[in-house]
């Protein structure tokens, strides 16, 4: 048998509900951040650069502004809001995996024994039961 016959439906499983599933309010925040964050520097006209160092070359970042005044503005009031969502939802991502583990400690498993709660004559399992 082939490794994909055998695993692939596992594997389409798993990404049909990956795909279809229903968001958490973090997750839906974090990428509301970042897509603002996006939008602002592309629409506003705000071009950025990295640092690179070579040996023969330096690359630096730099921020500057193509456009003028309220696209400007408007831009970075944009990148703000998304730096504040994306924190935000970084937090109540974090608390919400801190409550979630907090809720997977208290959980437990209470066994009964049948036997035990009644006034009945048993006998004990026999010999191949015992060790299983």
């Amino acid at each position: 048998m082939s490794f994909w016959r055998k695993h692939g439906d596992r594997f389409f499983d798993g990404l049909i509900t990956y795909i279809f599933r229903t968001p958490s309010w973090p997750s839906r925040s974090l990428r509301a951040g970042v897509t603002l964050i996006v939008a602002g520097l592309g629409v506003g006209g705000l071009a950025g650069d990295l640092s690179w160092i070579d040996a023969d070359r330096v690359m630096r970042l730099a921020v500057q502004a193509d456009g003028g005044g309220l696209s400007v503005y408007w831009s970075q009031i944009t990148v703000f809001f998304g730096i504040l969502l994306a924190a935000a939802g970084a937090i109540l991502g974090v608390i919400d995996h801190i409550a979630d583990m907090r809720h997977l400690r208290k959980q437990s498993v209470v066994v009964l024994e049948h036997r035990g709660l009644h006034q009945t004559v048993d006998t004990p399992l026999p010999l191949p039961y015992r060790n299983a």
